[in-house]
């Protein structure tokens, strides 16, 4: 870790694991220093003055300190304490999987405010979510689009071995992009199947702003095929 005097950002609250009889360590996604871990000491105390402010999806000011290895948090403010998103199992597990997806797809210590802009705004709209169905459909639009922004855009509109754009039966995370029915066995034989209403699907979840995104966009089966093809171009690509 570069050495540097405490900083004060805004942050996301990723998650935490316990650490000692009363510490925490907080997993934090930053505005200014991007994936960061830090030690929340006495946390788990009952007169704990900032512990009821670290919990996950928590969007909040930090003072952080740098320690050898690890910050230590020093001060909390609230900016928005997304109580929603602890009130309802579907939204707390959506939430883990973005922040699974997050952590796989952004570098730690990096600087990326778009990336933490993108991830305040799907949990913002995730904490709106009023069942299992439309918590899936914000998480899996907000992964898809983590992955535009980190880069990683997928063709989908042609075959990415020889630009044909009918026939489109598969999608090959390895080369990027969907596969026509005549380069699956050859040009990509480990192309995943993915028809074409799977890829105009990840389209529009691509192109749908997340304040935008009605409850009824997409078929939940549709949702959950492109949730799929997102974990495999994500296997593929990410640290």
């Amino acid at each position: 870790m570069t050495a540097f005097r405490s900083i004060k950002t805004e942050a996301l609250v990723m998650g935490s694991m316990r650490l000692g009889d009363a510490d925490r360590i907080v997993r934090l996604y930053t505005r200014e220093r991007g994936r960061v871990s830090a030690v929340a000491k006495g946390v788990r105390r009952a007169l704990s003055r900032i512990g009821g402010r670290l919990e996950p999806f928590s969007v909040v000011h930090v003072v952080l300190h740098p320690g050898r290895s690890l910050y230590t948090v020093t001060g909390v403010e609230t900016i928005r304490a997304m109580a929603e998103m602890r009130e309802a199992l579907f939204r707390i597990e959506a939430g883990g999987r973005l922040m699974e997806a997050a952590s796989r797809l952004l570098a730690g210590e990096e600087s990326n405010p778009g990336a933490f802009n993108l991830l305040v705004r799907t949990v913002g709209r995730l904490a709106r979510a009023q069942d299992a169905a439309e918590a899936q459909l914000v998480e899996v639009s907000g992964v898809a689009k983590l992955i535009l922004l980190q880069g990683f855009a997928p063709e989908l509109t042609c075959c990415v071995s020889c630009g044909r754009e009918t026939d489109l039966v598969a999608f090959s995370p390895g080369d990027g992009g969907a596969v026509c029915g005549a380069c699956l066995s050859s040009s990509a034989p480990h192309g995943r199947e993915a028809g074409g209403e799977c890829l105009h699907a990840f389209r529009t979840l691509l192109e749908c702003p997340l304040g935008e995104l009605p409850r009824d966009l997409l078929e939940e089966e549709l949702v959950m095929q492109v949730g799929r093809l997102a974990r495999h171009i994500i296997r593929e690509h990410a640290m």
